[in-house]
């Protein structure tokens, strides 16, 4: 093995102690969501093992993913066991994350990341389960997740895949900085099953979806810091994430 790559394998370990450490608890962990002034919107905290003991928690993501299950692959509905496997996958699965973002001391939207590898993760269904904080608190609450992985997971690169009709996730993804030309390109199919349906890569000929895809997006960190770098706020989160990352272990400089 060379320098480097001993080099990059032990900035990765780093990053996955964190990780662990942070969804434990043993490593608190609470960034401010900033408005353009400067202000403070809200908070953005992970989603931590003690949260597997939090019934209304659960039966809010049970509310939450319901109400936009039509913008998933997967569009049955889900239930209050289905919930609490998907947060035990959270915390448990080394290889992804995800966080509440808090209003007014409420949690009222998750995002997260999975997929985590040495030099790039893919971003995890954005859900806005209830109103606050104004029209671009979920757009601040992403800017604020993005610095943080990058900075916490010394990550090069963020991707994420959007149905070429989700107008929403593709605006979101254009307004973040995210190269619009698609890396993969895959026609998709909606899969019946007896409480819904999914949408998938494969399927029989008259499952195919005609005209839409599932289209790959990638946001280089270079690319993201320098596109986002003149917007306004953005400097002073990205300082404010940058000087708590001094604070976490594994934390990028």
């Amino acid at each position: 093995m060379s320098s480097s790559d001993a080099f990059t394998a032990s900035r990765w370990f780093d990053a996955l102690r964190w990780l662990l450490d942070v969804k434990q608890g043993v490593q608190p962990l609470v960034v401010p969501i900033m408005d353009e002034q400067g202000g403070q919107l809200g908070e953005l905290r992970p989603i931590t093992v003690a949260h597997l003991q939090d019934e209304a928690l659960l039966e809010r993501f049970v509310v939450w993913r319901n109400q936009h299950r039509l913008g998933y692959l997967d569009q049955r509905p889900v239930t209050l066991a289905g919930v609490r496997r998907y947060v035990e996958d959270v915390v448990y699965n080394p290889t992804r994350v995800s966080f509440l973002a808090y209003c007014d001391g409420r949690p009222i939207a998750r995002m997260g990341a999975v997929r985590i590898g040495p030099q790039e993760h893919e971003s995890d269904g954005l859900v806005r389960g209830e109103r606050g904080g104004g029209m671009q608190f979920v757009h601040r609450a992403q800017l604020t997740g993005m610095i943080l992985l990058f900075y916490a997971l010394n990550q090069t690169s963020i991707i994420s895949r959007v149905l070429s009709t989700n107008d929403l996730a593709r605006e979101s993804c254009t307004s973040l900085g995210y190269d619009m030309t698609p890396v993969v390109s895959q026609p998709v199919y909606r899969i019946p099953h007896a409480d819904g349906d999914t949408i998938e890569t494969s399927g029989r000929a008259e499952q195919l979806v005609a005209g839409v895809t599932l289209d790959t997006f990638r946001l280089d960190r270079r690319v993201f810091f320098e596109r986002m770098s003149d917007k306004p706020g953005f400097q002073e989160l990205d300082s404010l994430i940058r000087k708590m990352s001094h604070q976490w272990k594994g934390g990028a400089t």
